[in-house]
Formats: C-alpha cells, sequence, structure tokens
C-alpha cells in the first residue's frame, strides 16, 4: 500500500513536476493612487510552477482596461482607479495540485491642489472676533495636519482649536501674535499635498487727526506751513492727501510730501491753497481719515491800514453826532408839551368856571387864575387846576360844554 501511494509522486517527479508552496501575490507599485499610470499583480510560488487564473469580483477584466502578461502570470492594471478596488485571487495549477492567494487592491485618491481658505478674508486686531483657516482639496484622502512657521500645530493657545476633524483651524480674538505661515498637510499612502496661507492681522485704523505747523498763516509772510497726519492707536497701510476732495498734486506745484507721505508740507502759502485738506490712512482691512480747512490770511499794506484807521474815526465821529442830534430833538419836544396849555380832553366833560374869587392860604385872591371843576364819565367829580393867567371877573358864571 506504501508503494501504491508513493507512485503517483514518484510518476510527477518523473515527469518533472513540483508540489507548489507558498503562492503569493505581488503589487508594484505597493501604494497606488488614482494618478498612477499602472498596477501590477504578478501572481507566484515558492516551489513549483503551474498555469496561472486570475478571478476578479466584478469578473469582466476587459471593460476595466485590465490585460494579462507572461502567460497569464502578471495582471496589469493601466491607470487604475476607485473601480478597480477589490479582492483578486490567483489560482496556479499544476496538474497535481491547485494553491491560491488573495490580494486586496486598494487605490487611493490622489492629493491635488490643497489650498488654504481664509474667513474672513480680512482680518483686523481688536475687532475680528474670528478667524477659520480651511484646509481643502480637489480630490483627497487620508489625514490631516497643521503646521505654523514649519512646526507641528497642536493648539496656539487657549483661544484656538480644530474643527470637523482638523480641517479647520479656529483662531479666536486674533492679533499681532497670530501672524506667519500657515501650512495643512493632506497625507495617504500613496500620495500627499500641503497648501500654506500667510495670515497678517492688522492694526485698526481710527482716530485719524491732522495738525498744522502753524495757525495763523499769512501770505508772503509764512514761508512754509507743514501738515502732519496721525492716529491716536498703532497704524500701518498707506497715506494719501486730497485737496478738496481729489489727490494732491505735488508736481510742479507748491506741495510736498515729507516723512513717507505723513507730511504734506505747502511752501509760500496764498489763497489759492485754501481749502479743505483729507489725509486718508488705509490698510486691506481698514481705513480711516482725518481733516484740516485752511484759510490764509492776507496781509495789509501801510496805505491799508491807514485807510482802515481813518474810516474808524470817521464812523465813531458821525455815530457822536447822531447820538447828539437824537438827544437834542427828544429834549425839543419835551418843551413843547410843557408849554402847551391844557384843555378838556372829552365832549362829555362839564368845566364851570367861578365867578367868585378864590382864595389862597394867606387870604389873598388867586392873582386871576382860573379853577376848572368837571364832572368825569364815571360819574364822580375831578378837580383840575389850571394855571393859565385870566382876568378876574366879578359876580359872573358860566358854564363851558
Amino acid at each position: 500500500m506504501g508503494r501504491l501511494v508513493a507512485l503517483p509522486g514518484v510518476l510527477l517527479l518523473l515527469l518533472g513536476y513540483v508540489s507548489l508552496q507558498n503562492v503569493i501575490v505581488t503589487q508594484s507599485p505597493a501604494q497606488v493612487n488614482t494618478g498612477s499610470a499602472f498596477v501590477n499583480l504578478t501572481c507566484s510560488a515558492s516551489e513549483g510552477q503551474g498555469n496561472v487564473s486570475w478571478m476578479w469580483t466584478k469578473k469582466d477584466f476587459s471593460t476595466y482596461n485590465i490585460s494579462f502578461l507572461d502567460g497569464n502570470k502578471t495582471l496589469q492594471i493601466n491607470f487604475p482607479n476607485k473601480t478597480h478596488n477589490g479582492s483578486y485571487l490567483c489560482f496556479m495549477d499544476n496538474g497535481a495540485n491547485i494553491r491560491w492567494s488573495n490580494h486586496l487592491l486598494y487605490v487611493y485618491y490622489k492629493v491635488e491642489n490643497v489650498m488654504v481658505i481664509p474667513s474672513p478674508v480680512e482680518v483686523v486686531e481688536r475687532s475680528t472676533p474670528s478667524l477659520n483657516l480651511t484646509c481643502i482639496a480637489s480630490t483627497w484622502e487620508g489625514t490631516m495636519t497643521w503646521l505654523w512657521e514649519g512646526k507641528t500645530l497642536d493648539i496656539l493657545d487657549n483661544s484656538s482649536r480644530f474643527l470637523d476633524g482638523n480641517q479647520t483651524l479656529q483662531i479666536n480674538q486674533p492679533n499681532k501674535t497670530h501672524n506667519g505661515n500657515y501650512t495643512c498637510v493632506i497625507t495617504n499612502p500613496a500620495s500627499n499635498g500641503t497648501g500654506t496661507y500667510r495670515l497678517y492681522v492688522y492694526y485698526k485704523v481710527e482716530n485719524v487727526v491732522v495738525s498744522t505747523s502753524s495757525r495763523n498763516v499769512v501770505e508772503g509772510s509764512t514761508s512754509s506751513l507743514n501738515l502732519t497726519c496721525n492716529a491716536s492707536a498703532p497704524w500701518e497701510g498707506t497715506m494719501t492727501w486730497l485737496w478738496e476732495g481729489n489727490p494732491v498734486n505735488t508736481v510742479n506745484t507748491s506741495y510736498s510730501l515729507l516723512d513717507d507721505n505723513a507730511t504734506l508740507q505747502i511752501n509760500q502759502p496764498s489763497r489759492s491753497n485754501d481749502g479743505n485738506y483729507t489725509c486718508v490712512i488705509a490698510n486691506p482691512a481698514s481705513r480711516g481719515r482725518g481733516e484740516f480747512t485752511l484759510r490764509v490770511s492776507t496781509q495789509l499794506s501801510a496805505g491799508a491800514i491807514a485807510g482802515i484807521v481813518i474810516g474808524s474815526v470817521l464812523g465813531a465821529l458821525l455815530l457822536i453826532g447822531l447820538i447828539v442830534l437824537i438827544v437834542c430833538c427828544i429834549r425839543k419836544k419835551k418843551g413843547q408839551k410843557e408849554k402847551t396849555p391844557s384843555g378838556p380832553k372829552h365832549k362829555d366833560v362839564l368845566s364851570t368856571v367861578s365867578g367868585p374869587e378864590k382864595y389862597n392860604a394867606q387870604n389873598r385872591p388867586n392873582g386871576g387864575r382860573a379853577t376848572w371843576e368837571s364832572t368825569q364819565a364815571s360819574g364822580g367829580l375831578g378837580h383840575e387846576t389850571n394855571s393859565t393867567p385870566v382876568a378876574p371877573q366879578k359876580g359872573k358864571h358860566g358854564t363851558l360844554v
């Protein structure tokens, strides 16, 4: 019986067959992405040879751009993509035994066009509440890590954190200490890609003011005037000067710019330089403006000053004369009123002239003065004394209506 069992082996050896051992599938290259030109799967055994056949879950090789080389020992996939993912089985048969091996192929996405997108784009210190840096790519899979100035970034400080599985880096209350290069690295076994964004946090431009080197500017006397622009807080950006809303022309004019445009100098200022001057400080994240109104006065000549003095004196004399005239008129009118005799003012007043002589306190006649007694409209008696001299009358009464 033993010989009977051994005969097939002897026959196989005589026929040149060797028992198959350790059939494996080797992949080349070892990692494949959607950008690879091809991938080869090669079936081999550590001992023995045989016919090779392949089995794949999708079965139809030709549709998926798959070809066979070296008598089916090598399966070649041209331009591999995600549809080629799956399990590939290699069968080796030498007529005496069959051995097989299973290989799992995974085609990774190629990491391409990695970018870091900021939101918002412009960041101002003490004004922007938070900044998000988001890492994106046209195609990718794998892990994301962040670098700041080339060093691995876990957390900058308590104001920073990662969101969406490390895809977004959030910085709260960004300031100057957060400036620098932020790099997002996407990695998988088959490819990697990076995207970098340079963050710059700007100072906020606020409280812009324009100061002047002289408040009293006289044409022909002031040799030059400096208008200087500044802000109450640290600032950065560009300075632009406007005159009456238009950019100041410094070419072949009396204007010149000093101190990196911080100072506008006006040489030999005149009335033609009058107007509103505006300094604009701007950076990509903020802007501010300060204004100053210039009025240049003219210097008076000696003749003009003399004319002003003479005119002032004449004006003062004319005013005094007018006051004297008004006072004289008032006095004259008052004297006329005192000489005008008083008489009855109403038709219903009855005046009685008493004939008998009236005596005064010294028991003497009144010297011919008449006494008027009148009845008022209310029915009461009123008494008036007329100082107009009249001739004495005796025993005679008269009634005047």
